[in-house]
């Protein structure tokens, strides 16, 4: 199964959004905001390859949750870091 092109910026900064606006934590993919993501980043002019796959709910509910790493009191309930992830959330800070 082909894997999903990988986040641009612009898509990190509409995951980042959500993350603001919806706890990641208390989410899921049925959440009315993740469906609006998922439709946002499905949008043709999203893509820069017509052949890309589309993202589905579920990888659009969890993007936002890599942004809890950088949240000091979830810090450890979340593992990892993400690079990107860390780099967009500066640039809003």
């Amino acid at each position: 199964m082909p894997r999903n092109p990988k986040w641009t910026h612009d898509k990190l900064i509409l995951a980042l959004d959500l993350y603001f606006k919806v706890n990641p934590l208390h989410a899921s993919e049925n959440h009315p905001d993740i469906s609006s993501l998922c439709n946002s980043l499905n949008t043709p002019h999203m893509h820069a390859n017509a052949e890309d796959n589309i993202r589905n709910p579920n990888g659009s509910n969890m993007k936002p949750c890599h942004f809890l790493d950088l949240n000091p009191p979830v810090t450890e309930q979340f593992f990892g870091r993400f690079k990107l992830e860390k780099d967009i959330s500066q640039e809003f800070q």
